[in-house]
């Protein structure tokens, strides 16, 4: 499925993330998870699999690891250590 076959409002994820979305606008997508603060551009040709309402779990989405955060956490603690 493209990101043009949705209609606004629909929840999708892309084919290689766990993260999912909700399509706001023709090129727009807005995470739903709390921690990812940012509109994504997308694409109209990106594929996407669509996913059910019903199918969300906003409880799955908010206990993922926040990999970027814990990364740069982990890479302060190292350089203080360090010196």
């Amino acid at each position: 499925m493209k990101f043009s076959d949705l209609q606004r409002g629909d929840l999708f994820c892309f084919p290689s993330g766990e993260d999912t979305y909700k399509k706001i606008g023709d090129t727009l997508a807005m995470p739903l998870c709390s921690r990812m603060n940012h509109v994504a551009d997308v694409r109209v040709e990106t594929e996407v699999i669509g996913i059910e309402p019903s199918a969300y779990s906003r409880d799955r989405e908010e206990n993922m690891p926040d990999f970027e955060g814990l990364t740069w956490e982990l890479q302060c603690l190292m350089a203080e250590m360090g010196e």
